[in-house]
Formats: structure tokens, sequence, C-alpha cells
């Protein structure tokens, strides 16, 4: 699991239509092998947590 901290650095070429919402240096927590979901409807712990307020 690895942690990084949101910045929007470059968001333009990221092929988005809007800039993010997530506000700089916001924690996000990453499984080593990406995914938030191991299925559809069914987040890890990571995606729970990602989504915190």
């Amino acid at each position: 699991m690895h942690v990084i901290f949101f910045r929007s650095d470059g968001w333009r070429s990221w092929d988005v239509e809007f800039e993010p919402v997530v506000r700089e240096g916001v924690p996000v927590l990453i499984d080593d092998d990406l995914p938030f979901e191991d299925e559809p409807g069914r987040p890890r712990p990571t995606g729970v947590v990602n989504q915190s307020r």
C-alpha cells in the first residue's frame, strides 16, 4: 500500500473535461496492484478510505 498526496499539476494533460475538485495535498491510498475494487460494487479497503469524508 502506498500513500500519495494529491496534486493537480498538469491536469489538462489527463484527458479529463474539468479541473479536479480534490483539494491539493489530500492523502490518497493506493494498493500495490492499483485497483480500488475487487469487482464492480465491491470496493477494497483503500477505496473505502479514499471516499471517507
